[in-house]
């Protein structure tokens, strides 16, 4: 039998004070954010494979020429942010890596479509605009989680 200790809890083989287990709520909003944004990727992808969202040429051309690979890379990019949005919320050290990951297969998505497809017409300054504002809040979710890394609140 062990000695209990007044306001310890013995939770998987490691000791937490009660209370110093809460998530911040910057690890709530981007959770909540991250869990939003691959559902609404997922229904806008039904919504334009599904006829309901009629395209222009240009869009048609773009979808048209879009490979299985790209797909394979767009897959694993919505599950490495779910994946590091889970592991975020349960306050894991592993969402920084997911999260570099899925940031990093975001680039290779972005410059492949550049440079395979008529990607940047069907964008244009408005879609790299996005693109910019996504990789910068990207940065600024993998330094966030990386920061609670090092504090220790990430474990």
């Amino acid at each position: 039998m062990g000695l209990l200790i007044a306001g310890l809890e013995e939770t998987g083989g490691c000791a937490k004070i009660q209370g110093m287990n809460k998530r911040p709520a910057l690890v709530w909003v981007i959770s909540v954010f991250m869990f939003l944004s691959a559902a609404w990727s997922l229904f806008s992808f039904y919504l334009i494979f599904g006829g309901v969202v009629p395209l222009d040429a240009a869009s048609q051309a773009y979808f048209a020429s879009i490979g299985i690979l790209d797909w394979l890379i767009t897959g694993a990019i919505l599950a490495l942010n779910l994946a590091g949005a889970v592991a975020l919320f349960m306050l894991r050290k592993l969402a920084v890596n997911l999260f570099i990951g899925a940031f990093a297969f975001n680039i290779l998505s972005v410059v492949m479509a550049i440079l395979q497809t008529s990607w940047a017409k069907v964008m244009g300054s408005d879609g790299l605009i996005g693109v910019a504002f996504g990789w910068a809040l990207a940065i600024a979710i993998i330094l966030y989680a990386r920061n609670l890394a090092q504090k220790g609140v990430l474990h």
